[in-house]
């Protein structure tokens, strides 16, 4: 058990290669320059299993060192190699050396599938907390919910951010994390601000869209001055698509993916303050007729005002963060994942372990309410 080099490159092709039979899509997977880069890579921790000359096992870490963050990803192990505890160990050996780096990483993330109980109990093992689910996130041959859990070292906790309010549709869910990672309960906000209604008959956003994801990561890593900050922070993605209005005064950073639809909004720039129920709306109008079958977004816990926007506009928090962003100041932020799905859910013959289940119950409530608001209140 090692960490990889570039020379390793072709042999972890291979392993991909066999193990999904050229149909993994990730390209630090399966293309041979991509691999190389991100081997040759400070943001990589890449470890690997060898036996008689032959890569056998694998799991990725890439890092946010400004975040004291990491994400694993990755996993796999040849099935006649399976039954040993390799990702396991892997795993463990991987957190090891990152936790005991100069700045260390506080926080790992990970996220497991469904299809099979055995990844949640893996991470499990390894002490990682149960922090949510994205319903219908995936698309393979069926649609996959997937996990989200993470991984604190000690001292994580000590320096989160827990002096606001939290918003009062949030505790449900904050309350199954709270038990889950030992937290203090929030305050909870008494009131929010209504949300103003647009005028009747305001026309949609006219989105046009630049599908050019090399000249969209450009834009987007030089024109961070005009981005505004609240969807800056969606670590270990950049954008490959742009919602854009004919004067760019106005556009909207996605991250999609061509292979199964899945699309996350990465940043916002607005900068006639067109308002955040109109953006949102808009774009998730000009995304679905792209295609998008499920869109998600993070949002910092405390801010209460933009959380509501996002429950207005039906997105649905599925999963809850803490201690997620290492921000200037020192403090972690947490923050909510909110998603919306535009197909039907399926969730037959997912395997959840612990309280998964209960944050599947809770998923269904928080649905449940945001279809009932919507017909009620035409």
């Amino acid at each position: 058990m090692r960490q990889a080099s570039e020379s390793d490159a072709l042999k972890i092709l291979q392993l991909y290669f066999d193990v999904y039979q050229g149909n993994y899509t990730d390209a630090r997977m399966t293309d041979f320059v991509t691999l190389k880069k991100s081997l040759d890579s400070t943001e990589y921790l890449w470890m690997i299993e060898e036996e008689n000359d032959q890569i056998v096992g694998s799991v990725v870490y890439q890092i946010d060192l400004i975040n004291r963050l990491a994400k694993a990803f990755g996993a796999v192990v040849r099935p006649q190699f399976r039954g040993r505890h390799l990702t396991e160990e892997l795993m463990s050996r991987g957190m090891e050396i990152m936790t005991q780096n100069d700045p260390s990483i506080q926080v790992v993330y990970a996220t497991t599938r469904t299809v099979s109980a055995a990844p949640q109990k893996l991470t499990q093992n390894l002490g990682y907390k149960k922090l949510g689910i994205f319903p219908n996130i995936h698309q393979t041959s069926e649609p996959e919910t997937h996990t989200l859990t993470a991984y604190y070292a000690k001292d994580a906790f000590k320096s989160r951010y827990h002096d606001f309010l939290l918003h009062p549709k949030l505790e449900p869910l904050y309350d199954i994390v709270k038990h889950e990672c030992d937290l203090a309960p929030l305050k909870i906000a008494s009131e929010v601000n209504p949300i103003p209604a647009l005028p009747k008959g305001t026309p949609r956003i006219a989105f046009e869209v630049i599908d050019a994801p090399n000249f969209v990561r450009y834009q987007f890593l030089n024109d961070q001055a005009h981005v505004r900050h609240h969807h800056w922070f969606f670590p270990f993605n950049e954008p490959n698509l742009i919602l854009t209005t004919s004067d760019a005064s106005l556009q909207v950073f996605v991250s999609f993916s061509h292979v199964d639809r899945y699309c996350a909004i990465i940043a916002i720039r607005d900068e006639k303050n067109v308002g955040y129920y109109h953006i949102l709306e808009s774009a998730c109008f000009a995304l679905r007729k792209l295609g998008v079958r499920y869109l998600e977004f993070i949002m910092r816990a405390d801010e209460v005002n933009k959380i509501s926007i996002a429950l207005e506009t039906r997105f649905i928090p599925c999963a809850y963060f803490p201690a997620m962003q290492l921000s200037a100041s020192g403090y972690r932020f947490d923050y909510v994942v909110f998603s919306r799905s535009f197909e039907i859910l399926d969730f037959k013959g997912l395997k959840f372990e612990g309280v998964y289940k209960d944050y599947l119950k809770q998923y269904f409530a928080f649905w449940e309410e945001a279809a009932y608001e919507s017909v009620f209140d035409e």
